[in-house]
């Protein structure tokens, strides 16, 4: 990926769950030969996301 601003998408299927993201690159890192960062900005908050986010913090909570 090289344009400075090229644009990202992500779909992510857990379980019963499946958030798609959408976002522009807006950082770029080496972290070495074969592996690179890439930061990027959400174009919109999908619809579900903070309940799942919520919904895993819970759960991870729930382990200790």
């Amino acid at each position: 990926l090289e344009a400075d601003d090229a644009k990202v998408r992500l779909s992510y299927k857990d379980k019963e769950s499946r958030i798609i993201l959408q976002g522009q690159v807006v950082r770029k890192e080496l972290i070495d030969e074969s592996k690179i960062l890439y930061g990027c900005k959400l174009e919109k908050t999908p619809d579900g996301l903070a309940r799942y986010l919520n919904q895993k913090q819970t759960e991870k909570n729930r382990l200790r």
